[in-house]
């Protein structure tokens, strides 16, 4: 089979941080989505709406994993570190 460059479908890469029955997932684009997972099922919750600020803070690459203190979320980008303030109900 011939494969061409316009087939490849670009990889995402994600960064996984498990909190309480939830997981948060970053995409290497700075987006997270939060994820409520048992043994039983998954589903989404809820996605972060970053802020225009932040957009320009947490930019491409975001490899690095979120980290949760509290009730901080802390996401890295490229070159910066964002905290928000987050609260499970």
């Amino acid at each position: 089979m011939e494969h061409r460059s316009s087939d490849v479908v670009p990889a995402l890469s994600v960064a996984l941080l498990y909190v309480d029955e939830h997981i948060f997932v970053q995409s290497e684009h700075g987006e997270v989505s939060l994820i409520e997972a048992t043994p039983q099922h998954y589903w989404p919750v809820s996605l972060l709406n970053l802020p225009d600020g932040a957009r320009q803070v947490v930019r491409r690459p975001a490899w690095a994993a979120p980290a949760l203190a509290g009730k901080r979320l802390y996401i890295c980008g490229n070159r910066e570190l964002a905290c928000f303030e987050i609260a499970f109900e």
